[in-house]
């Protein structure tokens, strides 16, 4: 593991797994990110390379698909305030590059008040099968949750 921190704002993070039985690298990672006060920003890269090993019998026939065992993420995700402290916005992608498409997409608005949050999520996800959520939600300072409402947008529209 490495990892670099030229300001207190500021990192920049790598690893890598090396499989000794197989002489060879597994996995990777590097993620950079960035804070100030209350928000920040981040993207992470994370690849597996794992070792497979050929299953007993014959090989598969010709034409036949084979499913690659790699795999390849990236990872953005952001937090501001909007306009006021009192007002946030989270959100984070996820995007396969083995299937080149963003499997996962979630937002979160957050409204603080003197006394209660509202808290607002929407969440799309795309892999294995499209899903749109959504959840609302209110809670009151010392007392806890008043509200917890959460469901589907395809059942909506």
């Amino acid at each position: 593991m490495l990892r670099i921190a030229p300001a207190p704002a500021f990192h920049l993070d790598a690893q890598v797994a090396y499989d000794a039985s197989v002489s060879r690298a597994t996995s990777f990672s590097v993620a950079a990110g960035a804070n100030w006060k209350n928000q920040y920003a981040s993207i992470t890269w994370t690849a597996a390379r794992p070792t497979v090993t050929t299953p007993p019998g014959p090989p598969p026939p010709v034409g036949y698909p084979v499913v690659s065992a790699n795999s390849d993420f990236i990872r953005a995700s952001a937090g501001v305030n909007l306009f006021t402290p009192k007002l946030r916005l989270d959100t984070l992608l996820n995007y396969d590059a083995q299937l080149k498409q963003v499997t996962e997409d979630r937002s979160l608005l957050t409204f603080n008040g003197s006394c209660y949050t509202i808290l607002l999520e929407v969440r799309n996800l795309r892999v294995p099968v499209a899903r749109h959520d959504y959840r609302l939600v209110v809670n009151l300072k010392n007392i806890g949750t008043l509200l917890d409402l959460n469901g589907g947008l395809d059942k909506i529209f």
